[in-house]
């Protein structure tokens, strides 16, 4: 039988107890650091494909405007 079989139902200390408490909060912060992150860059990058998409729609506007299709 191993240690930690032996252990089975013994309670947690008060030590065990504040480490696990310690151990849990580390892990909602960086489940909550990654979800920020993700959304951060989520947002970023529709921001850019915006800004890049109404560029050329503008350019191709300007085009069609001066009536120089070439190349279209």
């Amino acid at each position: 039988m191993t240690e930690l079989e032996s252990d089975k139902g013994r309670p947690l200390t008060a030590e065990e107890n504040a480490k696990l408490r310690v151990l849990l909060e580390k892990d909602d912060r960086v489940i909550w650091i990654w979800s920020s992150v993700r959304v951060w860059a989520m947002w970023i990058a529709a921001v850019l494909g915006g800004v890049y998409l109404t560029l050329q729609g503008l350019k191709d506007l300007v085009r069609w405007l001066s009536g120089s299709n070439v190349g279209v």
